[in-house]
């Protein structure tokens, strides 16, 4: 067995749950095994910390989280963010052009603890009830003096090609703007993803960058799983992502965080 200890960091919308079956028990079950030999297991997502409670209690992670995309690290066993990265102020404007352009865009401003809505389509009304979070309703100019972690926009598919041609086209080079899910396109500040958050993890773990392990689907995670060791994705994830990747792991459905930490244990212990 290795002396070593191992971070195995895992997305969780589309490959730790679904949001039909939930968390297959598979994967709670073989994390304890992973736990159990001594290693780190947490999660990367872009939710904020309150929303990815429910999953990090469930699997019982032993380590900090990467939450809103990369923009902070939060220790849930000491009840504090480690880490941090606000917006540039000029995101207000970029928000409320995007506000004035599209009407058919929903718009939630995240900061540490709270949800801004902007404005509240079917699609934010979806996502509020499936995470089943608390927001506030608000308009831009009451919010522009506060720190902003990232905007969360939401588009139905007609728009999205649409209003990821006029982001493009944007001058703000101090904003990315990056696809977290089929109706979901985000901005968050300029090199700010989970793949800049994950070093500022194994620093603080002290864990070694080549025993680093990294499993996710979709295009948010990318900076990840390019900065990450050891790489997978599950069976179902678009082909680009999966070439990326060393291992393909079974469907998401199917246990693929399972799959891939019994991969892990069986590669390490040989």
């Amino acid at each position: 067995m290795s002396k070593e200890k191992i971070l195995l960091i895992s997305d969780i919308d589309g490959t730790l749950v679904t949001p039909k079956m939930g968390m297959p028990a598979i994967n709670v079950e073989t994390a304890a095994k992973l736990k159990a030999a001594g290693h780190y297991f947490t999660i990367a997502t872009g939710r904020s910390y309150k929303a990815a409670m429910q999953y990090a209690k469930k699997i019982e992670i032993n380590a900090p989280v990467i939450t809103f995309n990369g923009a902070a690290l939060y220790d849930y066993s000491k009840s504090k963010f480690i880490m941090t990265k606000k917006m540039p102020q000029t995101v207000v404007g970029i928000a409320q052009s995007i506000y004035n352009r599209f009407d058919e865009v929903g718009i939630e401003v995240h900061t540490e603890d709270d949800i801004y809505m902007i404005r509240n389509t079917d699609l934010t009304k979806r996502h509020v009830e499936q995470e089943n979070l608390d927001f506030i309703t608000s308009s831009i100019d009451e919010i522009a003096n506060i720190n902003w972690l990232k905007v969360l926009l939401t588009a139905p598919p007609d728009v999205m090609p649409e209003l990821e041609r006029y982001a493009a086209n944007l001058d703000a080079p101090e904003l990315d703007f990056v696809r977290s899910g089929i109706p979901y396109f985000e901005i968050l500040s300029h090199g700010v993803n989970k793949g800049t958050a994950l070093p500022e993890l194994i620093k603080y773990l002290g864990v070694k960058p080549e025993n680093v392990y990294a499993i996710g689907d979709y295009y948010n995670d990318v900076g990840m799983l390019k900065a990450a060791a050891h790489t997978a994705a599950p069976a179902g994830a678009p082909d680009d992502i999966r070439a990326m990747c060393e291992y393909i792991a079974r469907p998401v459905e199917e246990g693929a965080v399972a799959d891939y930490i019994e991969h892990i244990l069986e590669d390490i212990n040989k």
